[in-house]
């Protein structure tokens, strides 16, 4: 999948790997150098991805077909790709089971993001059933695998991931927060206090990375802000107004809610909007 991407795109990859490449070289050579890293170096893969979306891969590639299952589907796999349909991926057959957790054998949309962006996944639609149909490059399965299995049994890979689920929460939650209120509330939500250089090496994630912004107020104090605001400026500028602000407190369940994307159609409010849009039956194309 890496030769889709423009070379631009491709030194971006070699980068979210902590990798560096010549910038001289031509595409096929900054791709060659990227997979044989990967080939003899699997472990970079926890430099790009999340726990999620290694979790991800881990599925698609346990559930992954033969390369030409995909024909008859409506798209045929290019040379050089599994295939995995979407009713395979997610299944609880046999083989299919993570090594830890049997009962979470199951990804979403979201968790395919980083790696659509590092070149490890394709995505086709069934001209018929507009099911998705993922590619995945064959020639990594046998390398990347064992190391994707040790994953799972990595602490570290899951508290990273729980420290910016509850990062993401509060910036949905919060809009914009101060770097050192940030640090106050994840004390108030981890069992031992993270020190403020270590829980800023948490947010160099490149899922993370991918949802915040980071901005100096008048004041040149440092804020985070979710990537939804437009224009932080005017919002800084009240928050550093109201010297006694008060913060709503939120259980970490509720920061965990409000990290997934979904929540925006799920929370409170947007359940209340549309019972009240429904009880006028408004139709959908109105809504």
């Amino acid at each position: 999948m890496l030769y889709t991407k423009t070379k631009a795109q491709i030194i971006d990859v070699a980068k979210c790997f902590d990798l560096k490449i010549k910038t001289s070289a031509n595409k096929e050579t900054c791709v060659t150098f990227i997979e044989q890293k990967l080939q003899q170096n699997p472990s970079l893969l926890r430099n790009a991805l999340s726990y999620n979306e290694l979790k991800a891969l881990y599925i698609l590639f346990k559930d992954v077909q033969d390369p030409h299952a995909g024909r008859g589907r409506g798209s045929a796999p290019s040379a050089g790709f599994d295939s995995v349909s979407s009713d395979s991926a997610g299944s609880d057959s046999a083989n299919a089971r993570l090594p830890e957790e049997d009962a979470c054998y199951e990804f979403s949309m979201e968790d395919l993001e980083g790696l659509l962006l590092i070149g490890l996944l394709g995505i086709s639609f069934d001209r018929k059933t507009d099911a998705p149909i993922f590619y995945l490059p064959n020639n990594m399965k046998e390398y990347l695998l064992p190391e994707l299995q040790t994953c799972f049994q990595d602490q570290a890979l899951k508290k990273a991931y729980h420290i910016e689920n509850l990062f993401l929460g509060m910036l949905t939650l919060y809009g914009a927060l101060p770097i050192r209120k940030i640090e106050e509330l994840f004390n108030n939500y981890l069992p031992e206090a993270l020190p403020l250089p270590d829980l800023l090496h948490y947010f160099q994630s490149n899922r993370l990375g991918r949802k915040y912004n980071a901005a100096y107020s008048d004041k040149h104090l440092m804020f985070f802000y979710h990537t939804c605001i437009p224009d932080v400026k005017s919002l800084l500028a009240e928050i550093e107004q109201r010297k006694n602000l008060k913060y709503a407190t939120f259980t970490e369940s509720e920061l965990l809610q409000a990290s997934e994307r979904v929540y925006y159609y799920k929370n409170t409010f947007s359940q209340q909007l549309l019972r009240h849009l429904n009880k006028f039956d408004i139709p959908d194309t109105e809504i």
